[in-house]
């Protein structure tokens, strides 16, 4: 059953995949309701959308990705209800495998599909108790048909050796891309396989889910998505709020945002005073995230870590050509990983202590001799600074050609150098330290970069969430961060005569 748009129980996105004709959602509905699990309106959208099948009554897309907050009826609800009709209804030696983040959680979901199973007298005669087992860090059942369901806390390898119909990825907002690397190979053998991602709002590591999360609300698989949407549940002081539980007029006490992003509100499930509560003992960040369904890196801060606006601010021709003083600039380049745009752009310092940035060029059809000589000319007039590049990135494949074939030295950053180059920018930008040549393609690269995480609190951009090239913007970074590092060290070449 879909539920109309502008229901009050309606996801904030829905993905249907062009290929559906149909979906199994009744059936599965049906399948539970027997075993004494009645799904709420808003559970029974979530199976009718992750139930969408073709016209040859296959899965109408291979990945399903489903996003609701905690106590919602997510695990125990839409996606236990999937995974017992992929089990009782696939064909006969189906496998589906199932995997939790953590080990209490692989055992309670098993507990509970034990308990469904049991309830009703049609399925229990197909599982009995003496089918169930629990061994070696696995928990499942096999029915008298052959199929059989895994159940496993997930590790690095969980998965690898396995040849899966259905994988079901509970708590996939923890989830490295080790493992969906194990799984995902699980699915190839398989006539009509699936994988099922279920989630609530992504966390700052959650680099893979956001991955299934754009392609979802973009329509390209099924997809269902609840949340409070920042854009309309808005704080009075807007950025400058700190979500704070004395803030006046913050968007995470409005009460609206609160049953847009839980059905179970609504239906009574989740009680009000629980959520009030919640409010008041849990941090803001983490409120906002568990309840709101604001996704950690983008939703919660409300920005982006350096915003076009400040960026053209600080554009400054006359700073560029002070700039030219400098005797000691660095140099840095970015690659596109199509491979299709090189830009190399060049930090100098400025004599009031500030950083100016420019880009020097940008090749849109290059090879190591293109760039090679490029670099082999800027090095040979402007000294022996080594050029900075990421060498985990198509400009690190590009550095190692031209490194030997030209006398062209090359500082490659570790992730770490990676981060604090990025966070330097933002830092310098904020601090108003920094003046660049007003190039478009740094504003270009802005309005379409996406920051990820790199651990441990440290940021970077990140090419593959990004919607275009960023190019210049992660070479502007390397570059800028070389310079401010010289400067840092006392370098005081600028005026050498």
């Amino acid at each position: 059953m879909l539920l109309p748009d502008g229901h009050d129980l309606a996801p904030r996105w829905t993905g249907i995949p062009e290929e559906r004709a149909g979906s199994l959602g009744d059936e599965a509905v049906a399948l539970v309701a027997g075993m004494g699990l009645e799904l709420d309106p808003a559970q029974q959208h979530g199976v009718d959308v992750l139930s969408s099948v073709d016209t040859s009554g296959d899965w109408a897309a291979l990945e399903h990705g489903l996003v609701l907050a905690r106590q919602n009826g997510k695990t125990k609800g839409i996606m236990v209800a999937l995974a017992l009709y992929d089990l009782f209804c696939g064909p006969p030696g189906s496998l589906v495998v199932w995997t939790a983040h953590r080990t209490r959680t692989a055992h309670d979901t098993y507990g509970y599909m034990q308990d469904l199973v049991e309830r009703c007298p049609a399925t229990h005669k197909r599982a009995p108790g003496r089918y169930w087992r629990q061994s070696n860090g696995q928990q499942g059942v096999t029915l008298d048909n052959g199929s059989q369901l895994k159940i496993l806390a997930r590790t690095s390898g969980s998965g690898r050796g396995l040849s899966a119909d259905s994988v079901y990825i509970d708590e996939a907002m923890i989830l490295s891309p080790d493992v969906v690397g194990a799984l995902l190979p699980t699915l190839s053998a398989r006539k009509n396989p699936r994988i099922v991602y279920g989630a609530s709002a992504g966390l700052s590591v959650s680099e893979h889910l956001r991955d299934v999360r754009d392609r979802g609300r973009a329509g390209k698989i099924a997809y269902v998505e609840w949340g409070a949407d920042p854009d309309v549940f808005r704080c009075e002081r807007g950025l400058a709020c700190s979500h704070a539980r004395t803030e006046v007029g913050c968007a995470l006490d409005d009460e609206r945002a609160w049953r847009a992003a839980n059905p179970a509100l609504v239906t009574g499930r989740i009680k009000r005073r629980i959520v009030v509560a919640e409010r008041s003992g849990m941090d803001p960040a983490q409120f906002a995230t568990e309840r709101l369904s604001w996704w950690q890196d983008l939703d919660v801060t409300r920005q982006v870590p350096i915003t076009g606006e400040a960026w053209q601010a600080l554009a400054d021709d006359q700073a560029g050509e002070t700039a030219r003083e400098d005797f000691s600039p660095v140099f840095a380049i970015d690659v596109t990983p199509d491979r299709t745009e090189c830009v190399v752009t060049v930090a100098a310092a400025l004599p009031d202590g500030r950083v100016h940035v420019g880009v020097v060029e940008a090749f849109t059809r290059f090879d190591a001799q293109t760039v090679g000589e490029r670099l082999e000319q800027l090095s040979d007039e402007y000294g022996q600074q080594p050029i900075w590049c990421d060498p985990m990135s198509p400009a690190g494949i590009l550095a190692r050609d031209i490194g030997a074939r030209y006398r062209v030295d090359f500082h490659e950053v570790t992730t770490r150098e990676y981060g604090d180059a990025c966070a330097r920018l933002q830092d310098l930008v904020r601090e108003r330290m920094i003046t660049h040549n007003g190039n478009p393609r740094f504003t270009d690269a802005l309005g379409v970069a996406k920051a990820r995480a790199l651990g441990d609190g440290v940021w970077g951009w990140g090419r593959r969430g990004s919607t275009g090239s960023i190019a210049a913007i992660v070479s502007a970074s390397l570059s800028v961060s070389g310079r401010s590092i010289l400067m840092a060290e006392g370098d005081d070449s600028r005026h050498e005569e």
